[in-house]
Formats: structure tokens, C-alpha cells, sequence
């Protein structure tokens, strides 16, 4: 199920970037949002390479495994939580305010493993180079959490 999955999620960008390929990425951060889904971030970095016109630099957070494909590795994903935590309900504001709220006790752990590599990324100078750097894109994968921590942090970065 779950490769079923990653192989229709780059069969899609696969599709999406022939019809886009006439706009040029420089470089994309992609985030991968637990250990089970480096091979799925890889595989989304290895289809924007292959379907680009100009090879873009892909760097961001991936496992050990997988770090070949990345230009640069800021942290690996190891430091996050594998374990699956997504409570699957109807998709609502409400749903997502509760979800993401750090006294649902089971997301201690999750929101502790995230703010961890956020500080690993902080130190590594990720969120300087996004702006420095021109970055095209920042994309995480499969971690509805660390994607709002990554996008608030994006979020005051910039205002500086």
C-alpha cells in the first residue's frame, strides 16, 4: 500500500513537471517528514532532476541511505519520529487546530522530534540559505506538523 502510494505521488509530479518543464528550479529543498518516507523524497528529487531541462541542486533533509541523490543534507531524518501519528479524519480547521495542539499526548514525542530538527536545521543555517540562496521551492513530505513549523519559521525568517 504505502509503495502503491509513493509510486502514483512521483507518477503524478512525473506528469506535472512535463507539462511545467518550461520553468527553471535552481534549487529545491525537499524535507523528508519521517525515516519511512526517504525513499519517497528521494524519489520525488530523482524525478525533478530527470524531467527538468536544467538539472536543478536539490538539498534538504533525507536519510543516510538516500543522501546520494541531495547536493547537501542540512540533517537527516533520523532524528524524527517513524512512527505513524496522523489521526485520519475529515480534513477541518477545527481537525487540524486539535491535531496540531501540543497537549494531545499522543504528539508529545512528535512535536519534541520536530522541534529538534528544526534546531538542527537553524544551526545548519537552512532557513538563512532559503532567502540567500534563491531557493525555487521548499517541500516536505508526509509530515503535516513539521510543515507548519517549517512555514512559520520560513515565515519570521523573512520578516527580518
Amino acid at each position: 500500500m504505502e509503495f502503491a502510494r509513493g509510486a502514483a505521488i512521483v507518477f503524478i509530479l512525473n506528469k506535472l513537471m512535463i507539462r511545467t518543464n518550461r520553468f527553471a528550479f535552481s534549487t529545491i529543498a525537499l524535507i523528508s517528514g519521517a525515516p519511512r518516507y526517504d525513499e519517497y523524497t528521494a524519489r520525488i528529487a530523482a524525478t525533478l532532476q530527470k524531467v527538468s531541462g536544467e538539472k536543478p541542486t536539490i538539498v534538504g533533509v533525507v536519510g543516510s541511505a538516500f543522501e546520494s541523490t541531495f547536493s547537501k543534507v542540512y540533517a537527516s531524518s533520523s532524528h524524527l519520529d517513524n512512527h505513524p501519528f496522523e489521526v485520519t479524519r475529515p480534513f477541518s480547521y477545527n481537525n487540524q487546530v486539535i491535531q496540531d495542539s501540543w497537549f494531545v499526548p499522543y504528539r508529545t514525542f512528535t512535536h519534541y522530534k520536530n522541534y529538534t530538527l528544526m534546531k538542527q536545521l537553524e544551526q545548519s543555517g537552512f532557513f538563512s540559505d532559503v532567502f540567500n540562496n534563491k531557493f525555487s521551492a521548499v517541500v516536505t513530505v508526509n509530515n503535516f506538523c513539521l510543515s507548519l513549523r517549517v512555514g512559520q519559521k520560513l515565515e519570521a525568517v523573512h520578516q527580518f
